[in-house]
């Protein structure tokens, strides 16, 4: 059962490239962050959020930065780094 679920949930994962308008999107842009990439699905860093997401972005200073996108079915979105 267990790996049915998984398999159903990493089938849902975004996958690498420019990340597509989502909730984990609009999350990163409201922090003011630019040129957005996913990196795949993140086993790790969420907890039990249901939608587990990669990324690297810049800052509006030109920083890189990489972290987590975590959102859950009945929660705003998170950005964990």
């Amino acid at each position: 059962m267990r790996i049915a679920v998984f398999l159903v949930l990493a089938a849902c994962a975004v996958g690498e490239g420019e990340m597509p308008k989502s909730p984990e999107r609009d999350a990163l842009e409201a922090l003011d962050y630019r040129n957005i990439r996913s990196t795949g699905y993140a086993f790790t860093g969420c907890g039990d959020e249901l939608f587990k997401t990669r990324f690297k972005a810049q800052t509006a200073s030109g920083k890189n930065v990489a972290g987590v996108v975590c959102c859950g079915v009945w929660k705003s979105c998170t950005v964990r780094f």
